[in-house]
C-alpha cells in the first residue's frame, strides 16, 4: 500500500517487492513518467499507457520483458523533448512551456487537430486540455484488452496504436 502515493524514494518497492507483470502508467508528471519507464526497462516490466485522441484513443506499448534496449514511448517520444522535460521539471520554464511539453509528449503529429488546436488555448480560454467521456469510457476499455492480452502472452508487439471511433457508422439489414 502506497497511502503517500509513489515517489523516487519508494519507486523501487512499488515496481519490485514483489516484482509487478505490468506496469498501467497514467499520470500527468511528465519526469515521473520517464524514471518509471527507465525503472520498469532495467526490471523487465512492461508497460502500457492509453492517452485520449479526440474521440479516439492511442495506446503505447512498452515491452521492456521482451526487450531491455527498448527507447522510451518505444522511440515516438523525441530526446529532445526528453531534454526539455527535465530542465523544465527543474524550476526553469513557463507555465506555456510546460502546457506545450504536456503536447510534445506524445507528439503533436500523432494528435487530433482539434486537440492540438486546444493545447494552445490553455491558460487562457481553457482552463485544461478538454476530454471526451466517450473517449474516457474507450479508454479503459482498451487499456484492459491490452493488459489481458500482455498478461495472457499473446502476441502484443511494442509499438504505438490507434483505435478509432471516427467515421460513418456502417448499418446492417436484420433479415
Amino acid at each position: 500500500m502506497f497511502d503517500k502515493g509513489v515517489t523516487t524514494e519508494n519507486l523501487d518497492s512499488f515496481l519490485d517487492a514483489p516484482k509487478i507483470d505490468l506496469l498501467i502508467e497514467e499520470m500527468d508528471n511528465l519526469k515521473f513518467k520517464i524514471k518509471i519507464r527507465e525503472k520498469a526497462r532495467k526490471l523487465g516490466i512492461p508497460v502500457i499507457m492509453v492517452t485520449g485522441n479526440s474521440e479516439d484513443v492511442i495506446i503505447d506499448v512498452e515491452r521492456y520483458d521482451l526487450d531491455d534496449k527498448l527507447d522510451i514511448l518505444s522511440g515516438y517520444l523525441k530526446e529532445e523533448v526528453i531534454q526539455r522535460i527535465f530542465a523544465v521539471e527543474s524550476g526553469k520554464g513557463t507555465f506555456r512551456e510546460r502546457i506545450d511539453l504536456l503536447q510534445d509528449f506524445m507528439g503533436s503529429e500523432y494528435l487530433d487537430e482539434r486537440l492540438n488546436e486546444s493545447f494552445t488555448k490553455v491558460g487562457d480560454t481553457l482552463i485544461s486540455v478538454p476530454q471526451l467521456a466517450e473517449s474516457s469510457f474507450l479508454r479503459g476499455a482498451v487499456i484492459t484488452h491490452f493488459a489481458k492480452k500482455i498478461l495472457l502472452q499473446e502476441d502484443i508487439k511494442s509499438g504505438r496504436y490507434e483505435i478509432l471511433l471516427r467515421g460513418t457508422p456502417v448499418a446492417r439489414k436484420h433479415d
